[in-house]
């Protein structure tokens, strides 16, 4: 990728909390001249290919890809002074580069994730996160679940729990305990 820029420069007051407060003034000479200011160059940048491609790798990250690309708005000629907005169809190529970037390496670092997970699944018999015991205990419930043995509940002795016992077995307690409920929100609601 070629960036449309030319230079992502500026020039910095040594005491200055904002950056507004110099980088649009001053080009290179007039910078070098007034003692507290300090000519930098922009740590992201297209001046050369390894720093293109390390600007790229940082724009695909999407950690701070924006304040890339109103550097690179705000670009002019080497060594003069930024100007806001001076080129805002720039924008359109950092929009670009960063859903195509970022796209490329969440697909890669998700295939080697996957990739590995695979792995690791294969060497452990199926499962990548099960210890023996877990697997064992997997495998006794399988079985289980294949015998399918109903659990009888024995009615009680006394009568009143008994009558109790009948009536909570019974096809019909669970959806009159839900009308129930339902009558109970209805009649609370306003």
């Amino acid at each position: 990728f070629a960036t449309p820029t030319t230079s992502w420069t500026g020039c910095d007051a040594v005491d200055c909390c904002d950056d507004n407060c110099v980088m649009y003034s001053y080009d290179y000479d007039a910078c070098t001249r007034i003692p507290g200011l300090m000519w930098r160059i922009s740590a992201f940048n297209f001046d050369h290919a390894i720093q293109a491609l390390h600007t790229l790798f940082c724009m695909s990250t999407l950690s701070g890809w924006n304040y890339v690309m109103y550097e690179g708005i705000d670009s002019t000629t080497f060594n003069a002074a930024l100007k806001v907005d001076n080129k805002p169809y720039v924008a359109a190529y950092f929009v670009t580069v960063v859903v195509l970037c970022s796209f490329f390496s969440i697909n890669l670092i998700v295939s080697v994730v996957v990739d590995n997970f695979n792995k690791i699944k294969a060497e452990k018999d199926g499962s990548a996160f099960q210890t023996e015991e877990q697997a064992v205990w997997v495998n006794n419930q399988r079985l289980l679940e294949r015998i399918s043995l109903a659990p009888l509940f024995s009615a009680p002795s006394h009568w009143f729990r008994r009558w109790s016992f009948y009536i909570v077995q019974s096809d019909f307690f669970d959806p009159f305990i839900m009308l129930c409920i339902i009558l109970n929100a209805v009649s609370m609601s306003p």
